[in-house]
């Protein structure tokens, strides 16, 4: 009988022996679920990318420039969560991404006739962040302009394309202060997009105020048309709708109408 005994308590002893130290969970990828300031639906391509900062609470970085690469729904990478899961933390996210990190300086490009999306800077940013298995919702807000040219061309000439003259491209930037047009750069030609055939250009310009604007329609088979929009102010985050008439006799330009946030492309038809 006491034989008996002494083997259950030894067994018992070995199997509480085996179970004390369960190994701790590895910690989970780190996952950001985007939303476009007003827009209608998330409007990231797949295998776009952004960087991202993890700054804990005492001011360090868990994570500098790390890239994660949108697949559809979610931006992810190689990075992984902190294992203090009780422990908060910052998270600072910026988009396009670039090898130098967060920049300081951003300019657009003079050719954006293949698509603004590399000129499309944008800001993200959310505190009391903690290590969890879901991706982390974050407000994408776009730092820069767009301008949409839309054309009523009653002429019949074949527009090919539009460049916008007489813009600055370059601006410094901050994640406190957003982008402000760098005045000692110097103003450049950028080509716009074509968004529908002969009816529709889009560019993403750096925020500022002109005192003219220029407009070149490039017409097929024809000298190009040359236009131009009095002074404004372009105000960062937000979408200008520029309406240029075309007419046998005279062009007609007007900048105006409603000024949505540029992150509403669809909505705008775009």
């Amino acid at each position: 009988m006491k034989k008996h005994f002494l083997f259950l308590s030894l067994a018992a002893l070995a199997f509480s022996a085996c179970t004390i130290e369960d190994p701790k969970p590895e910690p989970g990828k780190v996952m950001v679920e985007p939303v476009i300031t007003r827009a209608l639906s998330l409007n990231f391509n797949e295998g776009n990318k952004i960087g991202l900062d993890v700054i804990m609470a005492d001011g360090s970085k868990y994570a500098t420039n790390a890239g994660l690469t949108y697949s559809g729904s979610a931006f992810s990478g190689d990075l992984k969560w902190y294992a203090e899961g009780g422990e908060a933390c910052t998270l600072n996210a910026y988009f396009p991404y670039q090898e130098a990190g967060f920049p300081s300086v951003f300019s657009v490009a003079a050719d954006q006739s293949n698509g603004t999306e590399s000129s499309d800077l944008m800001f993200a940013t959310k505190s009391g962040v903690y290590p969890n298995s879901n991706p982390e919702l974050m407000v994408f807000r776009h730092q820069l302009v767009q301008i949409v040219i839309s054309l009523d061309n009653s002429a019949g000439a074949e527009v090919e394309g539009v460049t916008l003259r007489g813009l600055i491209p370059t601006a410094n930037v901050s994640l406190e202060g957003g982008a402000v047009v760098d005045a000692s750069a110097s103003a450049q030609d950028i080509k716009a997009e074509e968004v529908v055939a002969n009816q529709k250009f889009c560019a993403v310009v750096v925020p500022q105020s002109f005192a003219e604007l220029g407009l070149v329609l490039d017409v097929k088979d024809a000298a190009s048309i040359i236009t131009s929009i009095d002074e404004s102010e372009l105000r960062p985050g937000y979408s200008y709708n520029v309406s240029v008439s075309v007419s046998a006799d005279k062009v007609t330009t007007t900048i105006g109408g409603e000024i949505v946030h540029a992150g509403a492309r669809e909505a705008m038809g775009l």
